[in-house]
């Protein structure tokens, strides 16, 4: 295997090219993106904050120390400036593709197939939820890309991974997991991976086989330091009630599962108008029918194994990971199809049949990323201009003064850490700022009916339009309220 990767070298080289300069073609828009929801909170964390989430509580959601590391790093480059933190995800998420091409010519000796999977990883639409919103790639991607690197080493060679292979890729897979807890099924890829190597697995129950268990055992001793460690930071039984909703069952499971597969599938699930969940088992179908149809099963294998944590939890961050599997699995269709078409017309249109379904394809791709990252650009002008805008109308804030602003759209990406944004303009980390709704309190907005008016103490109203993006300064009334 070694000899075939040194043949290719210039092969690969220029595939990581490629990947590089097609993934920042695919979010070039989005580095001027301001940041936005829980990005503008994490902006603000520092050293202190890593030292926390380790041995205690920190502000990230459940225990993620390496996500809360890697975020105090950033900071300390690039500071609010978001184009240097916009750029690293991006070139990560280049290196993931890449890795996706390694790994698929590792297991089909195939560089075209390797190529069109690396490039189906990066422009599936899926992926622009994890890559643009900074809170979610600085753990989805990041832990990613140490799972790839794992599952590379493990498998790169010929022979069975050797004493120094095993402990850098259980050391791999513990930052993995501190990072974001979606790479716990990782030993369960690398068993998949063996098992398509047809390394060690002998008849269920045979003492080769118990020996096979018995080999992953660091692994083993990796989620028992995580769970400790997990457990000593207090963040267990939090974390727990928020990735496990209560009274799961099975037809839940399989409502998750469809809504995983649904995001998968974009764009073409953008085409229906079913719904997700056990309203909607088409996608599952569909699933089990590329399955039956792929002389690459494992791909799908891969797919599934790597979408356990989305069971439970959904959301495109969490299929980042399994569209490794599923991006090989499609250009193994893809490059069936092509074969069946040239052998169908003259026998010698293959590759032309090939780059001709797969531009397509990556055209249509392409179009969705655009579409849906404006998206998320409009949530971060939005958090840009918004406490910028509130500035220029009050310059010089009288002491004590509270402000309270309306309008501001339900969507939780826009609103999510605004209130940060909002101190930070004007300079004042114990600011009182009110997100007001006309309509029943949520947990980061007050109902219009709570308001009071205060005498002697300044008040500022605030009016944000969606419609032409600006902040007015009005009065009570206007906003809503009785005050004499």
């Amino acid at each position: 295997m070694f000899t075939e990767l040194h043949e290719k070298r210039y092969h690969f080289l220029g595939l990581l090219g490629a990947c590089i300069l097609f993934s920042f073609i695919l979010y070039a828009q989005i580095l001027r993106a301001y940041f936005f929801a829980e990005d503008l909170i994490h902006i603000s964390f520092n050293w202190t904050d890593v030292v926390a989430e380790f041995w205690s509580t920190g502000r990230s959601v459940g225990y993620r120390p390496g996500e809360t590391l890697f975020i105090v790093i950033n900071n300390v480059l690039w500071g609010r400036n978001p184009l240097g933190h916009h750029a690293v995800i991006v070139a990560l998420h280049a290196l993931m593709g890449w890795f996706v091409g390694l790994i698929c010519f590792r297991l089909t000796k195939n560089f075209q197939m390797a190529f069109v999977a690396a490039l189906l990883f990066l422009a599936s639409p899926i992926q622009t939820e994890p890559v643009i919103w900074l809170a979610a790639a600085v753990g989805t991607v990041v832990s990613s890309v140490a799972c790839m690197v794992a599952i590379w080493l493990w498998i790169r060679s010929d022979a069975e991974p050797g004493t120094w292979t095993i402990g850098i890729t259980a050391f791999l897979y513990l930052i993995a997991i501190l990072t974001k807890e979606f790479a716990l099924p990782l030993p369960g890829l690398l068993v998949v991976f063996d098992w398509v190597l047809k390394r060690r697995f002998q008849p269920i129950l045979s003492r080769g086989t118990i020996r096979s268990v018995l080999f992953y055992w660091p692994f083993g001793l990796v989620l028992i330091i995580y769970a400790l460690l997990y457990w000593h930071s207090g963040a267990w039984g939090g974390a727990v009630s928020y990735s496990i909703p209560t009274g799961i069952n099975p037809l839940y499971l399989i409502a998750h599962f469809s809504l995983s597969l649904n995001g998968l599938f974009q764009p073409f699930s953008g085409l229906t108008n079913f719904g997700t969940g056990m309203g909607n088992l088409l996608w599952i179908l569909v699933f089990g029918l590329l399955v039956a149809l792929s002389h690459m099963r494992w791909t799908f294998v891969l797919t599934f194994v790597a979408l356990l944590p989305s069971l439970l939890v959904t959301g495109g961050r969490m299929e980042y990971l399994a569209m490794t599997g599923f991006s090989m699995g499609i250009s193994g269709l893809l490059f069936d199809l092509a074969k069946i078409i040239s052998n169908r017309i003259t026998g010698k249109l293959f590759l032309s049949t090939l780059v001709g379904m797969t531009g397509l394809l990556l055209i249509w791709c392409t179009a969705t990323v655009y579409r849906d990252s404006a998206y998320f650009i409009a949530a971060g002008d939005a958090n840009w201009s918004i406490p910028r805008q509130a500035r220029s109308l009050v310059p010089n804030l009288p002491p004590g003064a509270e402000l309270y602003f309306t309008g501001i759209p339900d969507d939780v990406t826009f609103r999510w850490g605004l209130t940060q944004e909002i101190r930070y303009v004007f300079n004042d980390s114990n600011l009182p700022v009110y997100l007001v709704r006309d309509g029943p309190p949520e947990w980061d907005q007050i109902s219009l009916s709570t308001v009071q008016c205060k005498s002697g103490v300044p008040q500022f109203y605030f009016r944000y339009s969606v419609e032409t993006e600006i902040v007015s300064l009005i009065d009570s009334h206007a906003f809503g309220l009785s005050c004499p």
